[in-house]
């Protein structure tokens, strides 16, 4: 039997080889991109939101250095967002809208928003793709992905001051967002 490290045995000594090891390098963390919008510095209450979409590839600017933090954003534009953030699949060919064509850059986010249940028409055969999202309607979509996506919320409600103006087909999913810390009022308390 051979003896252990540092045993003595026959009045000899074992000791293991020194091991020798090759230093590790620093793993190689790639540079921090820059967002490229200019216009980003005025609106320090979305500049964090914008650049982790941004560099997820789910939102792009205006042109390649204006975001426009302050424009509104159409039913189009939101349905695109959601569709891409949440990875949202379909397998719908056809679009019931007869303003939607299937050249527009949006088609396929109409759709797969659509087979989805996450967004309705303006009636029965228009969606409305460049009409601004109003922040109801933006509940909503949201709303819905959480169920679609089994995200879990609280059972927690806020009731926002003007609660008497938020239309019907809106009212839960604001007040469960807005429970939920998802959604934030105005300062005043209303929505």
């Amino acid at each position: 039997t051979r003896p252990s490290s540092g045993s003595q045995s026959s009045g000899m000594s074992f000791y293991p080889p020194s091991a020798t090891t090759t230093p590790t390098p620093p793993p190689v963390v790639p540079p921090k991109k820059e967002m490229p919008f200019q216009d980003m510095e005025t609106s320090e209450w979305a500049q964090e939101a914008v650049k982790t979409l941004w560099e997820k590839g789910i939102v792009q600017g205006k042109s390649e250095d204006i975001f426009a933090p302050e424009d509104s954003i159409t039913r189009a534009e939101l349905a695109k967002i959601l569709v891409t953030a949440f990875e949202i699949e379909g397998e719908a060919e056809e679009c019931i809208f007869t303003d939607i064509q299937n050249s527009d850059w949006y088609y396929s986010y109409i759709l797969r928003a659509f087979e989805n249940q996450l967004i309705k028409g303006i009636d029965e055969s228009h969606f409305g793709p460049d009409e601004e999202v109003t922040r109801e309607m933006a509940a909503t979509m949201i709303y819905r992905v959480c169920q679609l996506k089994n995200i879990s919320l609280k059972e927690a409600e806020k009731t926002f001051t003007d609660d008497n103006v938020i239309s019907e087909y809106a009212k839960e999913a604001v007040r469960i967002l807005g429970g939920n810390e998802v959604i934030n009022g105005y300062e005043d308390g209303s929505f």
